[in-house]
């Protein structure tokens, strides 16, 4: 096995060139918004390390560091950071995760989707029949792919994932129709009170001799002992079908929300066929945006786990004739129906549960939440970024930051920090600089006292900072008074000069 040297060049090289774009959108003075460019660092830069992540993960120490540098530097660029900035403040500020923790996740899964082949396949035959060697330099691939699995503890169960679609070539399977937003386009980002109303006029714009249904699904942190739950409502019945059940030890949320609109449609497709209910056009609301873009963007063999949905639905439209929908609703905001749902869903959740085969989405979910609780376990542990961890100790995705503009943002990002250019700091990098405040002459001039005791900016305090100003209220506060405090620190640092 090679140093993967030169393969550890092309990346640094591919990587150091897309930077250079991402530098000329990140001026601390003007430039696009942190959004756009936490976005393109997604992407554009992060995908060339994501591409040979399980290879790296048993390169050296030496050559990850390479790369961890570079998405370092990309981070400091999105975030408008100093380069003095700890990169653990960045990755929480951008909601970017580590590239350690990206690189062994892909590992683990790696061996995880070859123990899911069929069994006749060399890869499947390989996986199982390896034996762990002693090397004296290099650490084979699959006895690294195996520890980082065995860490994130998968399922033993797991469903196989074959080449062949589960329908014939010739037959065309008809969907349902979906929608993902509410009446005017309204989305889960409108204010609750606006969110409730217009989910409420969107169930009535359907009509009401139409056969309703809410279904819900759950699952004890997101990943373990999942649950569904439904209430089906239609004129010919005296009343509502509940429906609630366990869906596994291993499940996550995506995968509890497919069960519950699973056994939503087999229970009124059963019923159709004793006569129970009569055929009418079918509405299904759930809160599950994610599984309603499956159902949307499902293509012939390309199943990902609905395709009993799809067969179903199929049915349903060919043997009555009725039109299936499939309706976006906002969950938690207190629309009876489906909060009743919700709780048939945490009922099931708290049922006996079986180890049913778990498939390789529910996997990825299980590697995605353990890495987050290391990286948030490390965040929270480390010795750097402190003065940011009192006041956030997780990404903040609906950081008011993320409204400002470039300029703004920047200066609220290294008042938070502490990683700015006041004196106190410039005194770390440079001890010939003089750490006392520039304009009352107090030992240190540090971001707490720059913002809320030097007596020569009481004027300036009193007009743009909260009345009981503290680093809370000015640091991490709404968009409103964000710009007010990065005005405050920009015409403080003005004051004196000339």
């Amino acid at each position: 096995m090679g140093s993967y040297k030169a393969h550890f060049d092309d990346i640094t090289e591919k990587v150091a060139k897309r930077l250079n774009l991402l530098k000329r959108l990140a001026s601390t003075n003007w430039g696009t918004n942190k959004k756009t460019l936490r976005q393109l660092y997604t992407g554009y830069v992060r995908a060339v390390f994501d591409y040979s992540a399980p290879l790296q993960a048993t390169a050296s120490r030496t050559n990850q560091l390479r790369l961890d540098r570079l998405q370092n530097q990309g981070l400091r660029f999105v975030c408008g950071a100093l380069r003095t900035t700890p990169s653990s403040a960045c990755e929480i500020d951008a909601d970017v995760e580590p590239l350690r923790l990206r690189r062994e996740r892909y590992t683990a899964l790696t061996l995880e989707r070859l123990k899911r082949m069929e069994d006749d396949n060399p890869c499947k035959k390989m996986v199982d029949h390896w034996e762990p060697k002693e090397r004296i330099k290099k650490t084979s691939f699959l006895k690294t792919a195996t520890h980082f699995a065995e860490q994130n503890r998968f399922p033993e169960e797991r469903k196989t994932t074959g080449p062949i679609p589960l329908q014939a070539p010739d037959q065309d399977l008809k969907k349902p129709k979906t929608q993902t937003w509410l009446l005017n386009g309204t989305d889960k980002t409108a204010p609750p009170l606006i969110l409730k109303s217009m989910a409420l006029e969107t169930i009535s714009s359907y009509p009401e001799n139409a056969i309703h249904a809410y279904t819900d699904g759950s699952a004890v942190r997101a990943i373990r002992n999942g649950g569904y739950g439904s209430v089906i409502d239609a004129p010919d019945l005296e009343e509502p079908i509940l429906l609630s059940g366990p869906c596994g030890a291993y499940c996550t949320n995506y995968d509890a929300e497919l069960v519950a609109i699973q056994k939503t449609l087999d229970t009124i497709f059963q019923h159709l066929e004793d006569g129970k209910l009569e055929a009418k056009d079918i509405v299904l609301f759930s809160d599950s945006q994610s599984v309603i873009q499956a159902v949307e963007n499902w293509q012939d063999g390309e199943a990902k786990g609905i395709e009993n949905i799809i067969q179903t639905s199929d049915k349903i439209l060919r043997l009555y004739g009725k039109e299936i929908t499939i309706q976006w609703i906002p969950g938690h905001s207190d629309i009876r129906m489906n909060d009743r749902a919700d709780k048939l869903a945490k009922t099931g959740s708290h049922m006996q549960q079986e180890n049913i085969p778990t498939s390789y989405e529910t996997a990825k979910q299980i590697a995605k939440q353990n890495s987050k609780e290391i990286w948030l376990n490390d965040w929270t542990t480390d010795v750097k970024g402190r003065s940011l961890y009192q006041f956030q100790n997780k990404p903040n995705p609906r950081d008011a930051i993320c409204n400002l503009e470039r300029r703004d943002q920047c200066n609220i990002f290294r008042l938070r920090t502490g990683h700015i250019m006041l004196n106190g700091h410039r005194n770390r990098i440079d001890p010939l600089v003089p750490p006392m405040c520039r304009h009352c002459g107090y030992p240190f001039e540090t971001v707490e006292h720059h913002l809320l005791y030097c007596e020569e900016l009481i004027d300036l305090r009193q007009s743009l900072l909260p009345p009981n100003p503290t680093l809370e209220n000015c640091l991490f506060s709404d968009t409103k008074q964000l710009k007010k405090t990065s005005r405050y620190h920009i015409v403080a640092s003005r004051v004196g000069e000339g």
